[in-house]
């Protein structure tokens, strides 16, 4: 199933508890916790969901690009994509390297041998590209964008997302709110205390993080769209493959 719509289908769960809540109340002591509880893992489930939609979208539209023979020759592509293809597959190979024994060592040399033959065949090799999102906050979103060669997406999705979502008056909107619902999550899970926000808050906030991921999702897919249809080592990208890829997502 496409990213986004695994995307939908968490964010329909934490939808669910927020409607539960609407059933409890918390005048009373016992529906009190319920209520808080429910509240609380809204809040955690939607970020997890929103973490996942990234690492999930990237691994599916740049998978798309990792082909053999390759689809584009990295040659073509911006240095930071050339770099990063390179070095951070050849660091998560090397990962946990230290906490596995000679055995489990021995069993992962095929696989990374089998990378780096991929690597030095100019092949792109998705798995880098998906990583960094444990805190989907505007900055480690931005990088993972910079690293494909989209440049500044917050400030190319701004318009796209004002009409579908409403004006945005605050000049770091996108920083200061994901910051403050990923801090949120943060003091959920370190305190269990979910007393500081409303069923209100955490519609508005599913109703943010549901507009963005679709404008991401979207503006992703144009880009590495506009890479095959520009880059293809394989002359005039196929009218099935150009389709698959428009299909990919909603």
């Amino acid at each position: 199933m496409p990213a986004y719509a695994v995307f939908l289908e968490k964010m329909e769960t934490v939808e669910s508890l927020i409607r539960q809540e609407r059933l409890c109340d918390p005048r009373l002591p016992a529906e009190r916790s319920l209520v808080l509880g429910l509240r609380g893992g809204a809040a955690v489930l939607m970020v997890a969901a929103f973490e996942g939609f990234l690492k999930d979208v990237f691994t599916e539209y740049i998978r798309f690009l990792d082909k053999e023979p390759p689809i584009i020759w990295t040659s073509n592509l911006t240095d930071r994509m050339r770099i990063w293809n390179v070095y951070e597959n050849l660091r998560l190979a090397a990962k946990s390297y230290h906490e596995k024994n000679n055995e489990q060592l021995l069993a992962d040399i095929p696989r990374i041998r089998a990378l780096c033959e991929k690597i030095s065949m100019d092949i792109i090799a998705a798995n880098a590209f998906s990583s960094g999102t444990s805190n989907p906050m505007k900055g480690p979103i931005q990088d993972m964008f910079f690293r494909v060669g989209l440049e500044n997406v917050f400030q190319k999705i701004h318009k796209q997302f004002e009409r579908i979502h409403g004006p945005i008056l605050e000049l770091n909107y996108f920083d200061n709110e994901l910051d403050r619902i990923v801090k949120r999550r943060h003091h959920i899970a370190h305190t269990a205390d979910a007393r500081k926000f409303t069923e209100k808050d955490l519609m508005d906030d599913l109703k943010l993080l549901k507009n963005l991921a679709q404008i991401l999702n979207q503006k992703l897919r144009k880009h590495i769209k506009m890479l095959v249809v520009k880059h293809s080592s394989l002359g005039e990208p196929s009218y099935s493959d150009l389709s698959s890829l428009l299909r990919a997502s909603g």
